[in-house]
């Protein structure tokens, strides 16, 4: 199999949200580690199975060490397709436009995640009717 990879791949560990909406007017999420990523995509380990294709939301958080304070964890937000899955493994594409977020820590990083997800529900759900 001959790879068509474009990007340099980097083996990084980071904190996952996907969240994928179904046609019932419901969405799947999971919250997961990345195995590796790129410009171009990522690729995650998880039991959730979704179809080649299928669009989805992504949330990367970038959490620094003390080092650097804690007021520089960021949450790159964007969106992607999953390009290949088999297994417990699944390749994400990245959509060229991305948002970056500054958080101050994970539980509130958690929070405004939670908070982000139910008004996009709301706002896909009017979109749709």
């Amino acid at each position: 199999m001959q790879d068509c990879r474009k990007e340099r791949r980097f083996t990084l560990r980071l904190p996952c949200l996907i969240v994928a909406y179904g046609d019932s007017n419901g969405y799947v999420k999971c919250q997961i580690l990345t195995v590796n990523a790129s410009s171009g995509g990522a690729l995650v380990k998880t039991d959730l199975r979704l179809p080649v294709g299928k669009k989805v939301f992504i949330e990367l958080f970038i959490q620094r060490d003390e080092w650097f304070g804690a007021s520089n964890n960021s949450c790159i937000q964007l969106c992607g397709h999953v390009m290949r899955a088999n297994g417990c493994e699944m390749a994400l594409a990245f959509e060229k436009e991305y948002r970056i977020e500054r958080n101050p820590n994970v539980l509130d990083f958690r929070k405004l995640r939670m908070e982000r997800l139910a008004k996009q529900h709301a706002l896909l759900q009017e979109t749709i009717v």
